[in-house]
């Protein structure tokens, strides 16, 4: 039977099959397969008053990190990380859009999202300047300039790199991609003169002073308490504090223990990391909600640029998901553990994750056998829908 290709007219990331995304991932231990994780994907048309309809093509499922412009990782902001993830122990909530201000032009605005428990304001200035040379107490800043939108993104965030600095470049630990951020000398005989713009973004109860603008290098060593850029956006694993979370996970210890008993000439410390949960999670510090049930009420404000106050709920619809591995359908249990809102666009994406215990004695070369079904139906994975895949080739003819 012939497989077709993918319809190259469609939008890039989308699929016109509108059944679930849903990809399975296997997990192993120090004693072979462990457990099965499974990710469902759904997008969603926002009805400004209403509730949030399944859309049409689908958001598919990111494979990879996306960033936005198509840049390197280096280069810009994330939009979207990837959604092959274990599942999250609570639910991130990302906005990804732009500032539109009441009336079309402002000097700053608040922006913010409520979902649940989760209220969060971020402060929106327009453009400003800071310059400073040898010999001033302060830096001297410039007023901010009116704007009519401004994207919410962490390259308009504080962060950056310090390239004037004389051990140059010297990162940001929480964004190296934004702006600001300038490393006081080690030598003040040799201090440099400095001038750059300020961050646009700005967290409401605690903006960058022109007093902090200067850093003292020792507080780059604690990346848990340096400054965090403002955003609602993803905030990538390897920015701090992020990934001080990050390690190995618990159940590979014991792998990672019998390899440091391996003789050797000389001694070498081999301390082991242990991966916290939070590290899964990609949302910044306090956007994580308990799991939402569903058709919870949502406010946007000052993302829209006809509404400066975009309200909607979210879908009330949840899959149903079973598993068989050979040894008949299992049930799973899913939640929702990622929220990906983009006001301009009205479009939300909806992540529900959920685990399998692996019975012993199952093996992985038996995964040609395994089958998802989604609401009674047998799913695709993701990574073929839309190609015209032949599913009787996974149910071998059987209904």
């Amino acid at each position: 039977m012939e497989i077709r290709v993918v319809d190259p007219t469609r939008p890039r990331h989308f699929v016109r099959d509108p059944a679930w995304q849903v990809q399975y991932l296997p997990e192993c231990d120090d004693q072979g397969l462990y457990a099965f994780h499974f990710v469902v994907k759904r997008g969603y048309d926002i009805r400004p008053g209403g509730m949030a309809t399944p859309a049409q093509p689908q958001s598919a499922l990111y494979l990879s990190d996306f960033y936005y412009d198509d840049a390197e990782p280096l280069g810009s902001a994330i939009r979207y990380e990837s959604d092959l993830s274990p599942p999250k122990t609570a639910c991130d909530v990302i906005v990804n859009g732009w500032c539109h201000p009441p009336g079309g032009e402002a000097v700053q605005c608040l922006v913010g999202v409520k979902v649940g428990p989760l209220d969060k304001q971020v402060l929106v200035l327009g453009d400003r300047s800071a310059w400073w040379k040898p010999g001033l107490r302060r830096p001297v800043v410039s007023r901010a300039r009116p704007f009519h939108t401004l994207p919410i993104r962490y390259e308009y965030a504080y962060g950056g790199s310090d390239l004037r600095h004389t051990a140059s470049p010297v990162m940001c630990p929480t964004n190296p991609i934004g702006t600001g951020f300038w490393v006081q000398e080690y030598d003040p005989n040799h201090a440099l003169e400095r001038w750059g713009p300020l961050p646009n973004l700005e967290d409401p109860d605690d903006v960058v002073q022109v007093d902090d603008l200067l850093v003292p290098a020792e507080k780059l060593q604690d990346g848990d308490k340096f400054r965090r850029p403002a955003g609602f956006g993803v905030v990538p694993r390897h920015w701090a504090p992020r990934v001080n979370r990050g390690g190995m996970d618990p159940k590979l210890r014991p792998v990672w223990d019998l390899f440091a008993k391996i003789p050797r000439r000389q001694k070498v410390d081999l301390p082991a990391r242990i991966m916290e949960p939070r590290f899964l999670q990609a949302a910044p510090e306090g956007q994580t909600i308990p799991y939402p049930r569903g058709a919870e009420a949502v406010t946007i404000t000052n993302m829209h640029p006809e509404l400066p106050e975009l309200r909607f709920q979210l879908p009330a619809d949840r899959p149903v998901l079973r598993f068989d591995f050979g040894k008949g359908m299992s049930p799973v249990e899913l939640n929702i553990d990622t929220l990906i809102i983009e006001p301009e666009t009205l479009n939300l994406q909806v992540v529900w994750r959920g685990s399998l215990r692996v019975a012993p004695g199952q093996r992985m070369d038996q995964l040609n056998k395994a089958l998802v079904e989604v609401d009674g139906h047998i799913a695709l994975p993701a990574a073929l829908l839309d190609t015209g895949f032949p599913i009787e080739l996974l149910t071998r003819g059987q209904p």
